[in-house]
């Protein structure tokens, strides 16, 4: 709001979006993918002191912002990629050097994610590219949430309801291709964003349809996935609203996604991992 003065790095509206984006967001998305990607090629997850190296690496780009204000370009962006340079780097290695033990033949999404998100937090903490940073920021968490949704949904409602929902290589893998088209949406057309932001859309709503909503609904651990994954399809509605200047009200549109999508799941994931679900 302005009322304090402090020697950031970024301008606020960029401190606040680096912060929830990369500082809160990124740290459950690295934990997760540390992990996760330890189970899906079964071997031991991070730990000692190259788990605590990343924890400090997360800690040092948090005082970043009061140190680099007047540093020059390349150490400010060096100095604030380290901790998801490294996160990356650690999660790509797992999943290559295992690949024959992976449990998933489409985890290059993923590898592909880690990748481009290093390259929208620069845009994000640049000034002339601020806008296109975001924009691509929220696209690859929108790619990392439809891959967990496609996976713990359909995981947990066969463990806790017995019941095998919908599956289909090629629809979702057309669902992830798609949505990942859709993060580089500020640097195509609005002729071809329109397209594919409507594809996704309708897309999810058909597998969130037939993925039986209706039981989900039963168990409150199901339910919060379901809920988060109606979050997603309701940001997707603002953003189609807002392409067409049917909707413009200021920064609802991503903040549906953050709210009512990451801030739904994100509670969930702390509690399913809080109590041992992933190992």
């Amino acid at each position: 709001s302005g009322v304090l003065s402090v020697p950031f790095a970024l301008l606020s509206v960029q401190w606040h979006a680096h912060e929830m984006f990369y500082g809160f967001s990124g740290a459950v998305l690295v934990g997760f993918l540390l992990t996760a990607s330890k189970n899906w090629v079964k071997v031991r997850g991070i730990h000692g002191l190259p788990l605590m190296g990343l924890v400090f690496l997360w800690l040092f780009e948090r005082f970043c912002f009061y140190f680099v204000g007047d540093a020059s370009v390349i150490v400010k962006h060096v100095s604030l990629s380290l901790f998801l340079a490294a996160s990356g780097v650690s999660v790509i290695r797992t999943l290559l050097i295992n690949r024959q033990n992976d449990s998933f033949d489409d985890n290059y999404f993923f590898v592909l994610l880690l990748i481009l998100i290093l390259v929208a937090k620069n845009l994000l903490i640049s000034n002339s590219y601020y806008v296109s940073g975001v924009g691509m920021t929220v696209g690859l968490f929108r790619l990392a949430f439809v891959v967990m949704f496609e996976r713990t949904i359909t995981q947990f409602m066969k463990n806790t309801e017995g019941v095998e929902l919908y599956r289909n290589k090629v629809l979702n893998t057309l669902i992830k291709t798609v949505v990942l088209l859709t993060a580089f949406a500020s640097f195509l057309p609005n002729q071809v964003v329109l397209p594919l932001l409507i594809a996704a859309f309708c897309l999810l709503s058909f597998r969130w349809i037939v993925w039986r909503p209706d039981i989900g609904f039963r168990k409150f651990g199901n339910a919060t996935m379901y809920l988060g994954y109606l979050g997603l399809l309701i940001h997707y509605l603002f953003e189609i609203l807002q392409l067409t200047g049917v909707w413009s009200f200021g920064t609802v549109t991503l903040h549906s996604f953050t709210l009512l999508c990451l801030g739904l799941v994100v509670p969930s994931m702390l509690i399913r991992v809080s109590q041992g679900h992933t190992g």
